[in-house]
């Protein structure tokens, strides 16, 4: 199982730092019972947003490859668990 928080729009993640700013914190407390965590929130401004939450199609594509290389190399990872 693989953990993926997709990006948000700017705006959507400040409320979601608001509410929960130790999100990440918490992911990586269960991390440890997934086989890894992939947070795509740094790089959210490389997206479109159609609300700041869902994506337009084009972004989705270019999102759902860059989740299935992240699992392609960590399943590959010699470092695997």
């Amino acid at each position: 199982m693989f953990l993926v928080r997709l990006p948000v729009h700017e705006r959507m993640l400040e409320i979601e730092r608001r509410l929960m700013p130790d999100f990440n914190d918490k992911i990586k407390e269960i991390e440890s019972i997934s086989d890894g965590y992939f947070d795509m929130t740094p790089p959210h401004q490389n997206y479109k947003y159609t609300d700041g939450n869902h994506l337009f199609k084009d972004s989705g594509k270019v999102v759902s490859k860059e989740i299935a290389g992240w699992i392609k190399s960590e399943k590959q990872s010699p470092d695997r668990r």
